[in-house]
């Protein structure tokens, strides 16, 4: 059954220590096509100069939250506590919206049937002086999201995937499922696979490319990354929320490009194989990609994977 919703909007920037970053991403909120929004920005922690930098913005739709150090969840959890709207969506404070992401979300989830929509779209991903859109393909008519979200398709192989800033949902479901504060990582991918199985809730997305995502300031963030068994113990402990499909597909596609950067070694690599073909459903591709992260030296392996976004995205 269809809900009926307002179309006033709260937007969550967590943030701290990163003035100059987040009084950009807080202008790309305010300059949205769609004005109807409240813009609560979290400071994780004490932090006099992002306070005193968004003070100089004169718009009665800002408002700025001070809080514990806590973590990026803690905060996204309290802002959706703040917003006084029907729907939330989250930025990171190194990303940008351009001018029409809320009101084509908008426009999207009011005419879906679901009671409770959760909309994402395409990003460009933005490094030194590469971009490239992600994810490279869209989800496919009745796919699991677990699916999209780990299992390539298609050759050269494709993955899915949904970043966080990209997320339009009503605060109603926010409210019913907060982040997990416990996870350093993963937590966006946590929280999407839980709110998927909430009945009422469907994934919808929207093709165009309506976020800008600083990708060398996430991988700087992200440099933990190379703890691969952080992600192995974690979709261990989701098997239930992901198909077999899905599970594989993130130990054999996912895990190895952080275990191969982490300098894992022979018998890392088998122990992923051996969970994949024992709990999961592997397929040529994810075999393939597989055998790729762990037989070729990792320089030929990341010249290989900007040659082919490269040639899929030109």
């Amino acid at each position: 059954m269809q809900a009926t919703y307002g179309n006033r909007v709260g937007v969550v920037i967590p943030t701290r220590g990163r003035a100059r970053l987040v009084l950009r991403a807080v202008k790309s909120v305010l300059a949205q096509t769609h004005t109807d929004l409240e813009v609560i920005v979290v400071l994780d922690g004490p932090d006099d100069e992002t306070v005193s930098t968004l003070s100089a913005i004169d718009d009665p739709r800002l408002r700025v939250e001070v809080m514990p150090q806590r973590g990026a969840s803690a905060a996204r959890n309290r802002g959706v506590q703040l917003a006084n709207t029907d729907w939330v969506a989250f930025l990171d404070d190194d990303d940008l919206w351009r001018p029409g992401k809320l009101e084509m979300q908008l426009m999207l989830a009011k005419s879906s049937t679901d009671a409770l929509p959760i909309v994402s779209c395409r990003s460009l991903n933005v490094s030194h002086q590469t971009a490239s859109p992600y994810p490279l393909r869209i989800p496919l008519p009745n796919e699991p999201v677990s699916e999209f979200l780990f299992s390539m398709r298609g050759w050269p192989p494709r993955h899915g995937g949904i970043q966080t800033p990209t997320i339009l949902a009503p605060r109603i479901l926010f409210k019913r499922l907060l982040f997990d504060e416990t996870l350093p990582r993963h937590e966006d991918w946590d929280w999407l696979l839980r709110a998927v199985q909430i009945p009422g809730s469907a994934l919808l997305f929207l093709p165009e490319i309506l976020v800008e995502v600083d990708r060398f300031s996430s991988l700087q963030r992200l440099s933990s990354l190379r703890d691969w068994r952080y992600s192995f113990n974690w979709i261990r402990a989701r098997y239930d929320l992901v198909t077999k499909r899905a599970y594989s597909g993130f130990l054999l596609t996912v895990i190895p490009a952080f275990a191969a950067r982490g300098g894992a070694g022979f018998g890392e690599f088998l122990l992923l194989l051996k969970e994949a073909a024992m709990r999961g459903q592997p397929n040529l591709i994810q075999l393939t990609v597989f055998a790729i992260w762990w037989l070729l030296p990792l320089r030929l392996v990341n010249w290989t994977g900007k040659m082919l976004v490269k040639a899929k995205s030109g």
